[in-house]
């Protein structure tokens, strides 16, 4: 063991005699060319951006010569040890994010003889705000190369360098994010409440259709937002559930439901394309990164609402789509691209391998395969996604009940008009006036007549309801009140069912006083929009309609003989003095 130990130690020294030697020389032959701009820096690299790799003869500067012969050249990597040389077509300046610490590596400029990015065909840069990053103080206006975002070739485009920071003295409201742009800037509004150029208006959800709330719930516009609370009858937030469809999961949405237009290997396979998914190299890489009709498409097994979308990079490699589109379709022939206000929606990807971004679409779009398109990337357009649909919540679905007021006594609830009768005794009596607590006029509706058993006082609840009770209460500051009635009820108020239990018409029991209330539940829900509440019987002193005039004589029989020796008069209502 000891010499077998010895041997492995003699070979790493020899390694790293070998490698140090290597590293001396290439310094050596570099520090005559230091006044020309050539350096390394000792254990950092520039990550994601090498596009040729190959090993050296170590003690050689063999890596610096390919890559000073080579336009696209704008950097190396050197792994020590083993003399490989990576040549990367950015600079650590036009990348910043992605020079990284590297124990095995050390990175090195081109130096003067490197060619400005965007300057040759065959070295697009992705923006001119990359190529004023890469050639900081000596970029020059003009025309530059760059990736087009639509024919997926490179194109020529013009490059205003004179660019400053439009958002040190922005306008944007609301919290909305500033977007530095060439002449200009623009507002990101940070939710979906807010529109305008600075994020100013706020979007009215509710009328716009743009909301989350249930059917079963009643939506408010916010600032910004909205809120949505339960009709009566239902418990819950009230809003529709926007969760996963399930594309992480294998058993839910199997492999074969997952396709693309191509694929870059075996490592990228388009089922490798789900959210958190670590098979292959963690992603689906298309096999042209130019190639801006390429897709990664989810077959969902059936039409669903769909309510918001999610996406991450690959996991292995630098590689992510860093904005995309929408394609929905129902049967997988004709397709829909996503649009808001009828715009194309971009939406806006990912900025790193690991973190997943997530948009709600303001607009719920039914769809059973979801198509998206890689608009823009850095280094390969990968993808891993998710998918999320409308779940109805749970309690609403079970139609749990709680038994509450329709809102009969508030008369903006119930307008006037909504509260019909039969007949009403006058104009203290009407039939508006048949509220519960009511104060207007006698505080309470009488039908005109005493004995007509076909009057009504019908309320109509502006839209159908799930009736579960009812509630009543006498005249208030009188003896005057229903001691029992039937109900009626309606859904369009020309077919009326009585209601009935046990196939028996119901007589409710009224009251017995002016002031208590008295409520009955009903023992079978009733969908209906019209009640009408039919008196039975009723307590046994009935009005008296006395004089209209100073002369005229108003005289009542009696219809039941009554032995008595005193008699009250009570003053019910009188005109200038009783």
């Amino acid at each position: 063991m000891r010499f077998i130990w010895l041997l492995h130690m003699a070979g790493r020294q020899a390694l790293f005699f070998t490698t140090l030697f290597f590293i001396s020389f290439v310094i050596r032959e570099i520090a005559s060319q230091q006044c020309h701009g050539i350096y390394s820096i000792h254990q950092m690299m520039l990550k994601g951006h090498t596009y040729k790799t190959f090993k050296t003869t170590p003690g050689t500067p063999e890596c610096r010569d390919i890559c000073l012969a080579d336009e696209r050249c704008q950097s190396f990597n050197v792994v020590m040890f083993i003399a490989i040389c990576e040549l990367n077509n950015r600079t650590k300046e036009a990348r910043p994010e992605d020079f990284v610490k590297d124990e095995y590596r050390y990175y090195m400029a081109k130096g003067p003889k490197r060619v400005p990015l965007g300057s040759i065909r065959g070295l697009p840069a992705e923006s001119c705000k990359e190529i004023k990053a890469s050639e900081g103080g000596q970029a020059v206006s003009g025309n530059y190369w760059l990736d087009s975002t639509r024919s997926g070739n490179s194109i020529l485009a013009r490059c205003d360098m004179r660019t400053k920071d439009y958002c040190v003295k922005h306008q944007c409201q609301n919290d909305a994010k500033c977007v530095n742009r060439e002449t200009n800037y623009s507002c990101a509004c940070n939710s979906s409440g807010w529109t305008g150029k600075h994020c100013e208006n706020d979007i009215n959800e509710c009328q716009e259709g743009l909301h989350g709330c249930h059917v079963n719930a009643i939506c408010k516009n916010a600032e910004g937002s909205y809120n949505c609370t339960c009709k009566l009858g239902f418990i819950g937030d009230g809003r529709n559930r926007c969760g996963p469809v399930g594309v992480t999961d294998v058993n839910t949405v199997a492999d074969d439901r997952i396709t693309a237009t191509d694929y870059h290997n075996k490592n990228y396979y388009p089922y490798y394309g789900r959210l958190n998914e670590i098979r292959g190299h963690g992603g689906w890489c298309p096999q042209n990164k130019y190639d801006r009709t390429g897709y990664l498409q989810v077959d969902m097994g059936k039409v669903r609402s769909i309510c918001g979308v999610a996406t991450q990079g690959q996991k292995r490699a630098a590689g992510w789509t860093t904005s995309y589109k929408l394609q929905l379709s129902t049967n997988g022939t004709t397709w829909n691209i996503y649009k808001e206000t009828n715009i194309e929606r971009v939406f806006t990807g990912n900025s790193d391998r690991t973190s997943v971004v997530k948009h709600s679409l303001r607009t719920d779009f039914k769809a059973r395969y979801v198509r998206f398109y890689p608009v823009t990337y850095h280094n390969c357009p990968c993808l891993r996604v998710e998918i999320f649909e409308l779940n109805v919540p749970r309690k609403l679905r079970s139609m749990q009940h709680q038994c509450g007021p329709v809102g009969v006594t508030d008369n903006n609830t119930i307008p006037d008009a909504r509260m019909t009768a039969s007949s009403s005794y006058d104009s203290y009596e009407y039939h508006h006036y048949g509220r519960l607590h009511e104060t207007r006029g006698a505080g309470g509706w009488c039908p005109r007549s005493t004995t007509d058993r076909t009057d009504y006082l019908q309320v109509d609840m502006g839209e159908v309801r799930s009736v579960c009770g009812v509630a009543t209460q006498g005249m208030r500051g009188s003896s005057f009140w229903t001691t029992s009635y039937k109900l009626q009820l309606s859904t369009n108020g020309i077919t009326w069912n009585t209601y009935n239990e046990t196939n028996i018409e119901k007589v409710f029991t009224g009251n017995s006083d002016d002031t208590c209330i008295v409520k009955n539940s009903l023992r079978n829900d009733f969908k209906a929009r019209y009640v009408r509440f039919y008196p039975v019987t009723y307590s046994d002193w009935p009005l008296f309609q006395g004089n209209s005039d100073y002369s005229s004589i108003v005289k009542h029989s009696l219809r039941n003989e009554f032995k008595a020796r005193y008699i009250r008069f009570y003053l019910v209502r009188y005109y200038s003095w009783p």
